[in-house]
This record gives structure tokens, sequence and C-alpha cells, in this order.
């Protein structure tokens, strides 16, 4: 059974049934439920007995391909700032504090490095930003194809998740 938590189930005179992830209250279902493999929880306030009631749980491709776009946009934003700080306006004469420093270069090479490189230790068939549709342009800003981010998020939901979000996936990387 996939039941892991549930929370005052004494206090309330809950029984549990782990062959159906349900709690009965007075023939009522009732209770609060955690799932550890959907990383959800579920609170049950109030029951129609006789009544079966179907929940439906599925990924939020909108909210995960707007924190993907915001991604592309907040390392576009770093990329202006590294310009900014190695750069050399010809016009103003004026140079960046940190022209010609090589730790600043060593660091944006890092940086896009990982960016750029297949996540280790993932299989399948989405492994790098590429792959869903991230690329790195000529002048360095990413840009994001949601075409094909949307294909990749359709066909494999865990697999796009995973190069964000394994152990040494996008997010994992620190300076």
């Amino acid at each position: 059974a996939m039941l892991i938590a549930f929370i005052g189930m004494q206090q309330f005179g809950l029984s549990a049934n782990p062959d159906d992830d349900a709690f009965v209250c007075n023939d009522k279902m009732l209770g609060a439920y955690a799932f550890m493999e959907t990383n959800m929880a579920v609170n049950l306030l109030g029951a129609d007995v006789g009544v079966t009631h179907r929940l439906t749980i599925a990924n939020d491709t909108a909210a995960v391909t707007g924190r993907i776009k915001k991604f592309v946009d907040e390392f576009n934003s770093l990329g202006r700032q590294f310009v900014n700080l190695r750069g050399y306006d010809p016009a103003t004469k004026r140079a960046g504090p940190l022209l010609g420093d090589s730790f600043l270069r060593a660091v944006e090479s890092e940086v896009r490095g990982k960016l750029t490189d297949r996540v280790s230790g993932l299989t399948g068939n989405y492994q790098s930003l590429a792959g869903i549709g991230i690329t790195t342009s000529k002048d360095g800003t990413l840009t994001l194809d949601d075409t094909k981010l949307q294909a990749a998020l359709t066909a494999d939901f865990s697999g796009v998740a995973a190069i964000f979000g394994s152990g040494n996936g996008v997010a994992a990387f620190a300076l």
C-alpha cells in the first residue's frame, strides 16, 4: 500500500486499511494522507457516504515550463553580468571592473560547461538541456525551444525533472 503517514489517527478514532489506503471514521472516509512516492499530501475534510470520488494526479507542465523559462531568463541575466564585469565599451572607453580577470573567465567557463554538458548518471532520451530544447546561441545567451520542451515534458516528465533535480543535475551545481 502507498499509505505512508496520517495525522491524529487515535485522537479522532480513525482506523486505517493499508490494503486500500483508506481511513474510516464513523463509516466515513476521512484523514490526512501523505504519499512519499509522489511527494504530495491529501487532507480529506468530509465525506459523501455511499458516493465514490476520484482524485486524479497529473504533472503540472505549465508550472514546470514557467520555472524553466525563469531559469533561462535568470541565466541570461547572469550572462549579462559577466559581460558587464569583463567587458570594455569603446564608445565610453570604460572597462568593466574585472576586465582581463582570469578567475572570472574560469567561473564563466565552468558555469557554461555545466549547462552544455550531459548530466552524468542519467539514462534515457533526456540527458542534457539541449535535449529538452535549451541551447546556447552565438551571443552566449540561452534560448528555449518551447515546442521541444513541451514534447519532452509529455514524453518523459520525470526525465526532464532529473536534468535539473538529480544529484548531478543542473540545480545541483553550485559555485
